[in-house]
């Protein structure tokens, strides 16, 4: 990858970033289940900020991962009615803007490569292929795909070249 595709993918990521911090600090949150579950995932990735992207059950979940500041979270919905319930939830709690949704199919995640700092996927019927989740995941991202009651954990290695 070329350095203006990097150096435009850093400031895309900066910018969505800056705008996050700008959210409510005391916006109403996600539910104790919801918050608990959020803490749960971000204890297993060990990631402290960045852009995270939520596939499976998304709206209320995905807006709890936003746990602070550090954190632009968005959600993918594998259709219209689940993106208009989620963008309700999250609209309902106040924090639209910092948390987000799209919609998106199961084969190819919108995004650049190596944009993505943590991908939370549980609950999903279907789920891209972890070549296409590695894709997404900036140097040192981590991906947690639930697999029964526990994650399965990825992490991007750091490219010897940078």
């Amino acid at each position: 990858m070329n350095i203006s595709v990097r150096l435009f993918s850093w400031v895309v990521a900066t910018i969505h970033l800056a705008l996050g911090s700008l959210a409510v600090a005391d916006s109403p949150r996600a539910s104790a289940e919801a918050r608990q579950w959020a803490d749960e995932v971000h204890d297993a990735a060990g990631v402290r900020g960045g852009f995270v992207v939520h596939i499976g059950d998304i709206g209320e979940k995905t807006a709890a991962l936003r746990t602070c500041d550090r954190f632009c979270v968005q959600g993918l919905a594998s259709s219209d009615d689940c993106l208009r319930a989620a963008r309700d939830a999250i609209r309902a709690m106040d924090c639209y803007g910092p948390v987000t949704v799209a919609c998106c199919d199961d084969k190819r995640l919108p995004y650049i490569a190596e944009l993505v700092n943590l991908v939370v996927v549980d609950g999903a019927d279907s789920v891209p292929d972890e070549a296409e989740i590695r894709r997404v995941l900036a140097p040192n991202g981590v991906a947690l795909i639930r697999s029964g009651e526990g994650w399965k954990r990825i992490v991007k290695p750091w490219p010897a070249t940078l």
